[in-house]
């Protein structure tokens, strides 16, 4: 099943068991803080039910921010309409961002848990030059993806490891599918796994400069380490 009719099956589950503050939000919080801009336009990709927009909100008071989330699941974007009346929500894949956001027309984009459901490498590659060219001179990319390579996920990369072995493919080993359990069915969701070498290369084949990347754990405790911790963060700027 595709992974949008995914969502569209489990939105409201995903929603309601998304409903505490992430560590990564206070990240996001701080380099759109740090921008020396009264009025940001920031762009949201793949935002679910909104409840970052909602966390900007209550803590960037002394900020005007005009706010776009856009996904691909039809029922998230209708949960997050009916909370939030006062920012824009559009209904489309990420691949499309050219449709929605004109040159030079956002201050920050996000991808929060959203970029490594993206398959191919070339249209990673095309989804961070959209990025670039809607991005104004200055603004930042901020990617968060899982860190997989962990204890809790091992038996998951296994498992692709031997797939791959026996069917006698040639795949790329770095992903796996994470199921998501809704009463009697069980749902794949793909997951690519980066290394930070990977999202280096991406970023600057796309234009990107000024790239930094860290790991997080689950208590938003900053780490250069890749074990123990819960996402890989990388933030990029368009110079100017």
């Amino acid at each position: 099943m595709e992974l949008k009719h995914i969502y569209n099956h489990i939105a409201q589950d995903f929603s309601n068991t998304r409903q505490k503050i992430r560590p990564e939000f206070k990240i996001i919080l701080n380099e759109i803080a740090i921008s020396p801009k009264r009025q940001l336009f920031i762009a949201d990709i793949w935002c679910g039910d909104g409840r970052l927009f909602d966390f900007l909100k209550k803590h960037l008071e002394n900020k005007q921010i005009y706010y776009t989330g856009l996904d691909f699941s039809s029922q998230l974007i209708n949960i997050a309409k009916k909370r939030f009346s006062d920012a824009n929500w559009i209904e489309d894949d990420m691949t499309n961002l050219y449709k929605h956001f004109p040159p030079l027309s956002q201050d920050i984009i996000i991808f929060l848990a959203s970029f490594h459901h993206i398959r191919s490498q070339r249209q990673r590659l095309s989804i961070l030059k959209q990025a670039y060219q809607i991005l104004n001179y200055g603004g930042k990319v901020i990617l968060i993806n899982r860190n997989l390579r962990n204890s809790r996920y091992y038996k998951l990369l296994l498992k692709n490891i031997l797939i791959n072995f026996f069917t006698l493919r040639r795949n790329d080993i770095n992903w796996v599918y994470v199921p998501w359990k809704k009463k009697e069915r069980v749902f794949q969701r793909y997951y690519h796994i980066f290394h930070t070498k990977e999202l280096r290369e991406l970023l600057r084949s796309a234009g990107f400069e000024h790239l930094k990347q860290f790991f997080v754990d689950s208590k938003g405790k900053i780490t250069t380490k890749r074990r123990g911790s819960r996402n890989l963060i990388s933030i990029a700027t368009k110079s100017i």
